[in-house]
């Protein structure tokens, strides 16, 4: 049995047995993907980030981001993450993008191996 699953049997236990748990509410990131001539955008929500990448193709891709219907930026490269705080300290981190608390509420955008020196991470709100 790993971690996993005796912490999950300890909360079980916890709920049958009436004894209070601590909840630590954690930022998530809601995603609407609109590929090509599509009408209805792919919807996801993730913990982490949500990635928009070539997968396994060597092709570079071209990813113009909005906030709340604004234009920011175009990221250009093997692809782009949006990360949570939480997610800050995973993915994000290793492809160079900041270390964001967990109690803020904002996000961050990285570019992965961007095809421009001047492409940054950008956090936003």
């Amino acid at each position: 049995m790993d971690d996993y699953e005796r912490n999950l049997r300890k909360v079980i236990e916890a709920i049958q047995n009436g004894k209070p748990l601590e909840v630590e509410k954690r930022y998530r990131v809601h995603c609407e993907l609109l590929h090509g001539d599509k009408k209805e955008p792919i919807i996801y929500h993730a913990l982490n980030e949500v990635v928009i990448g070539t997968g396994t193709s060597l092709k570079m891709i071209s990813v113009d981001c909005s906030l709340e219907g604004k234009h920011f930026g175009i990221f250009e490269g093997d692809g782009v993450m949006v990360s949570t705080p939480t997610g800050s300290t995973a993915y994000q981190l290793s492809a160079g993008g900041p270390i964001i608390n967990h109690l803020m509420s904002c996000m961050s955008i990285s570019t992965i191996a961007g095809i421009s020196l001047s492409n940054r991470p950008v956090v936003l709100p």
